[in-house]
Formats: structure tokens, C-alpha cells, sequence
């Protein structure tokens, strides 16, 4: 973040370069335990269409660590509290950036960090079609 005392509040927008990252919390269903699950990036093939919804300046990668203690609207860099790497992905190709793969933690919320690394400078719309940002999908 900009400024490490400051919070941004919920936004469906994302920001990750070298001096701003963005904090996500995921919901994982019940239904889902036992199962394996993905946190996977995806960055469409075009920028264009309808509307645009990313704005893709410096290529790059990112690294993202799962939350000691899930996102808040009150949240900061400063305070989100203690992270674990649980993946890299060194230069973010088109289409689905396999980040790691894990047991589905099912019932529970999920909040994870995403930094930039290697330069990349991407802002986006996080949404499903076309699918754009980070997701936790259901492996099996």
C-alpha cells in the first residue's frame, strides 16, 4: 500500500506494483471438505472489449501469502498482521497463473496478500467473466 497506516476500505478494484498490494479474503463452502482447491491469477488474453478492465503497465509476477487473520474494511499493511508465502509466480502469463495448490479449508474465510514482484505495474476489476484476478477454485 501507498501508505502502510491507511485503509482502503472493500473495493472490487486492485492495485499490485512494487510500492502497492492488495489483500483478499475468500469464502470456501462447506460442501467443499476433503477436496483439493487452487489459488490461481488469471489476466485475460485482450484489455479490450465492452469496457476495459485492467490496466496492464509493467509486466511482472507476484508473490501472495495467506493472512494470519482474515481481511477488514480497517485494514492497513501496517496492521493486517503476520503472513505465510504460500506461492510466487514469477512473470504472470495470459490466461490462469497456477499460484499453489492445497487442501480446501472448508467453512472457513480465507484472506490472502498479493505483492508485486519483478516490476509488474497491473491494476484490474477482480470479476468472473471474463475472469480477471485472483480466485480459489475447486480442484476436485
Amino acid at each position: 500500500m501507498l501508505n502502510p497506516e491507511t485503509p482502503n476500505g472493500v473495493q472490487y478494484t486492485a492495485r499490485l506494483t512494487p510500492t502497492y498490494s492488495t489483500l483478499f479474503n475468500f469464502d470456501v463452502h462447506p460442501e467443499h471438505a476433503g477436496k483439493t482447491c487452487s489459488l490461481v491469477f488469471y489476466l485475460p488474453n485482450s484489455p479490450h472489449g465492452r469496457w476495459r478492465h485492467y490496466d496492464y503497465k509493467a509486466s511482472g509476477g507476484i508473490r501472495v501469502s495467506q493472512l494470519e487473520n482474515i481481511a477488514t474494511a480497517a485494514s492497513t499493511w501496517a496492521n493486517v498482521g503476520g503472513v505465510r508465502p504460500v506461492g510466487t509466480v514469477a512473470q504472470l502469463g495470459f490466461g490462469g497463473n497456477l499460484v499453489t495448490e492445497f487442501p480446501c479449508p472448508a467453512g472457513r474465510t480465507v484472506g490472502y496478500r498479493v505483492d508485486s514482484i519483478n516490476g509488474l505495474d497491473l491494476g484490474y476489476f477482480q470479476m468472473v467473466r471474463p475472469a480477471s484476478g485472483l480466485f480459489v477454485r475447486v480442484v476436485d
